[in-house]
């Protein structure tokens, strides 16, 4: 319950914040996207837990229409190798065409896959700057209007849900934030200079380690024009700042 507690509020601050190489390396420079019928490979099922690389997709091979539980390595129609499982999709590999690499979403989820045809891997967060209309950040600061704010929230929410993933960070037995991983190429996570492997452990002072303190800030930052976060990146501390004019 703390760590969807948690979760829940990293989340928030992503949608509020809009911070706003890949865990498992699984991004090819483009990774296609399909419901798997073209390939036969089809999800029927999917069962995440805590640690990703744990997470079970039921699959139904068209071909011979058998259905397989599948986790990370499995292969299933017998040349597609699974190198990523999530709730609303998975990502194989073809071994024998192995720059190949598909992201077969979940039939359930088809609205929030439309028009994307493909998933690509890679990162602005290692440039020192990115602007937009209404969107600038300079090193470890960031400036955002409230229209693009609200744009983002009501057009792009979807997206931004699948763009990133946390995984809880736990040392000496006790959580002291949220490792981000998975980050996409052009989201506004990279754009804002957040990259894989960043471990969230503050939000505007408060430690990611209470679900208690948590919730009551996931109230208090609904609206809040300032938002200052501390990161460890590569061992090191960093503090990432959000002003929303």
């Amino acid at each position: 319950m703390f760590e969807k507690k948690i979760k829940k509020l990293l989340l928030l601050v992503g949608l509020i914040f809009f911070l706003s190489t890949d865990l498992f390396n699984v991004f090819s420079d483009t990774t296609r996207v399909t419901n798997g019928e073209d390939i036969g490979v089809v999800i029927v099922g999917t069962i995440t837990n805590t640690d990703p690389k744990n997470n079970v997709a039921l699959i139904k091979e068209t071909a011979t229409g058998k259905v397989k539980a599948v986790k990370l390595g499995y292969t299933v129609a017998a040349k597609y190798k699974v190198i990523m499982v999530e709730k609303k999709y998975i990502v194989v590999n073809d071994t024998e065409k192995s720059s190949s690499n598909y992201m077969v979403y979940y039939s359930r989820f088809t609205g929030e896959f439309e028009g994307l045809d493909n998933y690509t891997g890679g990162t602005l967060a290692t440039t020192s700057s990115y602007s937009e209309d209404g969107f600038e950040r300079k090193d470890y600061n960031i400036k955002m209007s409230k229209s693009y704010k609200n744009r983002m929230l009501e057009k792009d929410l979807s997206k931004i849900l699948m763009s990133a993933a946390t995984i809880p960070e736990v040392q000496n037995g006790k959580v002291i934030g949220f490792r981000m991983t998975r980050i996409t190429q052009g989201s506004i996570f990279d754009k804002a200079g957040i990259q894989d492997e960043d471990i969230f452990t503050e939000i505007n002072g408060t430690k990611l380690d209470n679900a208690a303190v948590a919730i009551k800030l996931l109230n208090s930052l609904r609206n809040d024009p300032k938002i200052d976060v501390k990161i460890i990146r590569g061992g090191q501390p960093i503090t990432m700042s959000l002003r929303i004019d």
